[in-house]
């Protein structure tokens, strides 16, 4: 349960009257956007390197509502998911972090377990988002809205992983051939997301919400790990960050638009990588299993002097460049899938897919659940 906290909806709001105080607006708010779509032409944005287009006009409500959620396309948010993400506009600026909570990996775990999120249903009635949406809509095109909303009112983290994913992991890349691993541990730090194919690329995230106190930090303990770093931020900061950072580190940028774009390429730093702190990032089997791989075998000693053996081993071999290497090889069997494994899923949702712990093959009967569960029905399990 969540504590509403000081701004927490009075007792009386959950009553049919307070559900339905809004309706009439809501209903001239749609009628409008539904004329105001047979008068505008349709506008799309096209994704670089995807093919998951944002609806960008408003939307013929009328042809939405007679449309069946098993025919639409789940991989591109919907159009009536584009009208409901306007219905989300009156929410207040405070309430807008909770929502963008909604879309994490925790609550789709819940939601698959068992067809609902308490953390979900108590976030919808604190921000009456419940009331927005109306509790015919499902699960899958509140997402949506939701994702439109927070991408234009609160660009938080999450929204810029989404850009990540969607242009780069699976726009330029093959989910085949390229891993992405997110928070991996780094000496002090966590880096942000971490895409591991032929080398290892490191990218840290500084929002408009991010204050950037420990980026030098953070940027030093991946200089000693990763081959390509890049800082992917908003436009007001490249030329602070071009003045700042080293020479070797790229910057990215998320437009208005949700286009990245790169405004400094990043240098190769394989071989500076210090071999201590990638030894210290990876799990006991992976440490022994890179010590047979350099070395040729490992030391037969007992399991508690095992990984103190076989760090001397690796530092005797003084080859940070072939360390990194098959550091990449061994990082990316945390994270094995195939193409096909995204057909199923939402591209709002694709972080939130990653990091939620699902095996892949329950990914499709977790969006039909997204797809056939209404709000009102998530909220009264």
């Amino acid at each position: 349960m969540l504590n509403p906290g000081p701004h927490a909806p009075t007792p009386g709001r959950g009553s049919s009257v307070a559900q339905r105080s809004d309706a009439p607006a809501r209903a001239g708010f749609l009628r409008r956007a539904s004329a105001a779509a047979l008068r505008t032409p349709s506008r799309t944005r096209q994704f670089p390197g995807s093919r998951w287009t944002a609806c960008a006009s408003a939307c013929d409500t009328t042809r939405v509502a007679a449309a069946e959620v098993a025919n639409e396309d789940v991989r591109s948010p919907s159009v009536r998911a584009g009208a409901l993400s306007f219905a989300l506009q009156g929410v207040d600026v405070k309430h807008l972090p909770l929502l963008a909570r909604c879309l994490t990996g925790p609550v789709l775990r819940h939601v698959l377990e068992g067809g609902r999120s308490a953390f979900l249903a108590e976030a919808f009635r604190i921000t009456r988002a419940d009331e927005k949406l109306g509790g015919d809509a499902t699960l899958l095109t509140a997402a949506q809205a939701i994702f439109e909303l927070v991408s234009r009112r609160y660009r938080s983290d999450y929204v810029y992983r989404t850009a990540i994913a969607n242009k780069i992991f699976l726009g330029r890349h093959s989910p085949a051939t390229t891993a992405l691993l997110s928070e991996l541990r780094v000496w002090r730090c966590k880096a942000d997301l971490v895409m591991l194919n032929g080398t290892s690329t490191a990218y840290e995230i500084k929002t408009e919400l991010d204050n950037f106190d420990r980026l030098a930090a953070q940027i030093a303990a991946y200089s000693r790990m990763f081959d390509r770093i890049f800082v992917v931020t908003y436009e007001d900061q490249v030329k602070h960050l071009q003045s700042c950072l080293p020479d070797f580190v790229g910057i990215i940028t998320l437009s208005e638009a949700f286009t990245l774009r790169v405004r400094r390429d990043a240098a190769s730093n394989a071989h500076n990588v210090h071999v201590p702190t990638v030894l210290d990032a990876l799990r006991r089997g992976e440490l022994v299993e890179l010590t047979r791989r350099i070395c040729g075998a490992v030391p037969s000693v007992s399991g508690v002097q095992l990984v103190g053996e076989c760090t001397r081993l690796l530092l005797a071999q003084n080859c940070p460049r072939k360390v990194h290497d098959e550091m990449v090889v061994l990082l990316k069997k945390r994270r094995t899938f195939s193409r096909q494994d995204f057909d199923h899923v939402p591209r709002e949702l694709v972080p939130a897919y990653l990091d939620s712990g699902i095996a892949s093959r329950d990914w499709p009967r977790l969006t039909a659940i997204l797809a056939n569960t209404t709000v009102k029905e998530a909220l009264h399990q």
